[in-house]
């Protein structure tokens, strides 16, 4: 496109993006560093979807994580996930929607504690989920809503005062529920 004459403003607004962003991406190719791309969650059934919702309602989680770099400044990502100690639940989840991983959170199967397993999705794949899952989920609606909107708003203009606030938003729903 740039080649074609476009602008850097013109790129960013097809993609939703600062054109900073744009600018950046193309001196990466142009140095020969490549982007890994985002794979998309596989596109289910309705009554997969519903199903899925339903878990997530009762088992799931919706998180804006922030982690402090060495310089001060603090980065946040949304994260969901589901809890679960039923693993073949959690890898039925994974494989159908063929994005996350999965990780025992704890216990060993020993004495009155039963192995827990976590499927986690981050950033943009986590709000692709969402977005599948969206017209099925009751409990979790709204922290969805805000989850969605905090990861479509680009980085390059947000300020971290509203990161935070949504962050804080979606906590006080996640209490609430």
């Amino acid at each position: 496109m740039r080649k074609q004459g476009k602008s850097l403003e013109d790129i960013a607004k097809l993609f939703g993006v600062h054109r900073v962003t744009v600018g950046r991406e193309l001196q990466k190719r142009e140095q020969g560093i490549t982007r890994r791309n985002t794979i998309m969650p596989n596109s289910l059934d309705a009554i997969t979807l519903a199903y899925y919702a339903g878990i997530f309602d009762g088992e799931g989680h919706v998180t804006i994580v922030g982690s402090r770099r060495s310089n001060g400044r603090v980065d946040y990502w949304l994260q969901i996930g589901i809890v679960n100690t039923y693993r073949s639940l959690l890898d039925s989840l994974l494989s159908d929607f063929g994005v996350g991983h999965l990780s025992q959170t704890s216990g060993s199967g020993q004495g009155n504690c039963l192995p827990c397993w976590s499927w986690r999705c981050t950033s943009n794949q986590a709000m692709y989920v969402l977005e599948a899952l969206l017209p099925y989920l009751r409990l979790k609606l709204e922290p969805a809503k805000l989850a969605i909107e905090f990861q479509k708003r680009p980085k390059d203009t947000c300020d971290r005062e509203w990161q935070l606030s949504v962050r804080q938003q979606i906590s006080l729903l996640n209490s609430a529920s």
